[in-house]
């Protein structure tokens, strides 16, 4: 980060209403602080680690590899507690919030399994949650909402998107911020955000190293992660960006591709790249499960724009091959998103050779529409 706040000059910032800097200020100020204290490290390691079950497992996919040429290693952050590997980002955030005294999180969310961590980890920190997510979401994920609530979490919901709930939410913050903690779930946002983000989602990177280590004696000459969602594909790059050995791959879906094909704007309190229409507005990105802003993490935008990271697009038919193909020979399904990066793991593994080794991080568990969808198609052919 060459300023405060910026990634590669540009990408970044502050983009919030004045009432809401000092509380900015106020987390950017903790977060600095507890890199340095040893309690918060062991506080964040009993909730990731004892609490939530980390470390993940690297696996070795023997029948894939044996199918497809090189050694292919699945991260495995889909075993985390809800299939969410935004565990750490969600836990590091609201530790810091319940040591300035915030006793309410408050999170807006697009992927539901980020409510259910975070109504989860606010009732076993003696923590209220409120969860703003978009109608639709809820509707088509009732099993989540229902978690939420056994958690006691207060759930509202709103007409729109994400960028919707994240506006509705701002407004109860700038009234309730001396005892609210809000939480982003992705490594974007407003500064301090995508800084705090990337700090506990590296955890995924930093455990590739020391298990491939562990495995192979090496690392890894490939490393492929999906591009949007959550933290996990800058966690996971971050600590290889300076491995010249190592080739890291962002896959983005051919319907959405930011980072190939963005432009510069301001949207979720932040300048990133952004799919925007002729007038500088911000479209939407489509997932399986709800429309929001198709905005990549800056830190991520940065690092494809200084080539540390290749950014490459795989289309929506290719995943669901993808994802049947790991399903019928390892028993693993993968979420909608891992299973692009899955498809670019399997259409590119004949460049490597059989001794080389490559990881592709799956990082969350299907939905009911992604495995209905995938289901559909196998029944076709």
């Amino acid at each position: 980060m060459e300023r405060r706040g910026y990634y590669h000059q540009k990408f970044g910032g502050q983009y919030m209403p004045e009432a809401l800097m000092g509380a900015l200020s106020e987390m950017e100020g903790e977060h600095q602080f507890v890199a340095q204290d040893q309690c918060f490290t062991n506080e964040l390691n009993y909730f990731c680690n004892i609490y939530g079950g980390r470390k993940t497992p690297l696996y070795k996919a023997r029948l894939l590899s044996k199918k497809y040429g090189p050694d292919i290693y699945l991260k495995r952050e889909d075993l985390l507690p809800y299939g969410g590997s935004s565990f750490e980002a969600i836990a590091g955030q609201m530790i810091i919030g319940k040591r300035i005294g915030r006793r309410t999180v408050l999170i807006p969310i697009y992927q539901a399994d980020h409510g259910s961590i975070a109504s989860a980890l606010a009732a076993a920190n003696g923590m209220k949650c409120h969860v703003m997510m978009p109608e639709q979401l809820a509707a088509d994920h009732s099993r989540e909402v229902s978690e939420m609530q056994l958690n006691h979490a207060e759930v509202t919901l709103v007409k729109g998107n994400f960028e919707d709930a994240c506006e509705a939410a701002w407004k109860i913050w700038i009234q309730k911020q001396p005892g609210t903690v809000y939480i982003f779930t992705r490594a974007a946002g407003p500064h301090p955000y995508p800084l705090m983000v990337r700090e506990y989602q590296k955890v995924i990177g930093e455990e590739i190293k020391e298990q491939i280590q562990e495995s192979c004696g090496r690392l890894p000459e490939l490393i492929v992660a999906a591009a949007d969602m959550d933290g996990s594909a800058v966690g996971t790059f971050y600590p290889f960006t300076e491995e010249t050995g190592t080739r890291l791959v962002a896959v983005e879906k051919e319907e959405n591709p930011v980072l190939d094909q963005g432009t510069p704007g301001i949207s979720q309190g932040m300048c990133s790249l952004f799919i925007q229409d002729e007038k500088g507005r911000c479209l939407g990105s489509r997932n399986a499960d709800m429309i929001f802003p198709a905005g990549a993490e800056p830190e991520l935008a940065a690092m494809a724009a200084k080539k540390k990271v290749n950014t490459v697009t795989v289309t929506r038919e290719e995943a669901r091959a993808a994802a049947l193909e790991l399903a019928a020979l390892e028993g693993i399904f993968p979420d909608e998103n891992s299973a692009y990066a899955v498809a670019e793991v399997i259409r590119t593994a004949g460049n490597y050779r059989l001794d080389e080794n490559v990881v592709v991080v799956l990082s969350g568990r299907p939905s009911e529409k992604w495995m209905d969808e995938c289901l559909g198609k196998k029944v076709e052919q």
